[in-house]
């Protein structure tokens, strides 16, 4: 489902990894009801859905995403749900916000908690869309979070290079420069061989939801090309502040994004209507050209690609000195 991104910019704060799991409600006993929730109640699910009907109907979801097609959607709060043009009896599975199958289809759905513009909101419902299709199309590539609740480790080495790999991104946001892209792949390459299980985790993340947030991006830049500028502002400031390292899956949703974004600006990156990209896939090229100059990324359990070439070493690793590191951070 979709991120809410961090906006704090302070940097060099203490920060810990969290250490106790939240609690979960007994079983039978409903949870407070949220303030936003309550208001939920009252907004208008039948008018929502269609606005958001209209807007969709101008969107060239080909442009978001070659192969990409719009899904039914349902918008529902804490009592009622509005599906296919009509009011239907809300059930169990519409918890969250995401994609689920229902009469047999795979459809989009968002619990309306606060009041949304309707570009944004529609956004929102194609980013939910995505995760419908990549059900649909066997993308394989989905982060065990459980799993990753115990086994991800938070360690200040692999943040501090992901922060420098962030930076990098950052400077890519405008613009393409070949230099910091070479860097922005060998850092990569690093994580990957000393912290193995966290940048898999990480990858995974970036593959099913960074895509997803990815094209969120690209449906507001149809709809509203300012809110898309803030957006795309949003997820800089994100990467670039600590605080949305923990947990570090919400940094991911912005990472995934912008990694495609600097891919498709190097010329790099080249997604047929129905492949699968692998975002992991850059580290068997980095610093390195493969396949004509292209990336062909594909989930591998389902796609035999050959292995790609690595033509340069990658860069030395330097910590940063001018500025705080997580090692620094862990200490204080």
């Amino acid at each position: 489902g979709s991120a809410s991104f961090a906006q704090n910019d302070t940097f060099g704060r203490f920060f810990t990894a969290p250490t106790k799991k939240m609690a979960t409600p007994s079983v039978g006993v409903d949870p407070p009801i949220d303030p936003h929730i309550k208001k939920g109640l009252y907004m208008d699910l039948e008018k929502q859905y269609k606005q958001v009907s209209e807007s969709l109907s101008r969107l060239d979801f080909d442009a978001i995403w070659p192969g990409f097609a719009p899904l039914k959607f349902a918008l529902y709060n804490a009592e009622k749900c509005f599906f296919d043009g009509q009011y239907i009896e809300k059930t169990d599975a519409f918890c969250a916000n995401t994609s689920i199958e229902y009469n047999g289809e795979q459809i989009a759905i968002w619990m309306l908690q606060e009041e949304l513009e309707i570009p944004v909101l529609t956004s929102k419902i194609v980013h939910e869309m995505f995760h419908g299709f990549q059900t649909k199309n066997d993308w394989d590539c989905w982060p065990n979070e459980r799993e990753a609740l115990y086994h991800y480790q938070y360690r200040p080495e692999n943040l501090s290079l992901k922060l420098q790999e962030n930076e990098l991104l950052l400077t890519l946001l405008d613009g393409f420069e070949e230099a910091p892209y070479r860097e922005l792949l060998g850092l990569r390459k690093l994580r990957s061989q000393r912290f193995p299980y966290e940048f898999s985790y990480e990858s995974r993340v970036e593959e099913i939801e960074g895509t997803a947030n990815y094209v969120e991006w690209q449906t507001l830049k149809q709809l509203d090309a300012g809110k898309a500028e803030a957006l795309a502002e949003r997820m800089g400031r994100t990467i670039t502040t600590p605080t949305a390292f923990f947990p570090i899956r919400i940094s991911c949703y912005a990472t995934g994004a912008l990694l495609i974004h600097a891919l498709r600006q190097a010329g790099d990156y080249d997604f047929a209507p129905f492949e699968r990209p692998l975002l992991p896939a850059l580290l068997e090229a980095a610093n390195g050209v493969a396949n004509g100059g292209r990336f062909f990324l594909a989930c591998p359990a389902k796609k035999n690609r050959p292995p790609l070439a690595l033509s340069h070493r990658p860069p030395p690793l330097f910590w940063p000195k001018a500025k705080p590191s997580f090692r620094r951070l862990w200490k204080e």
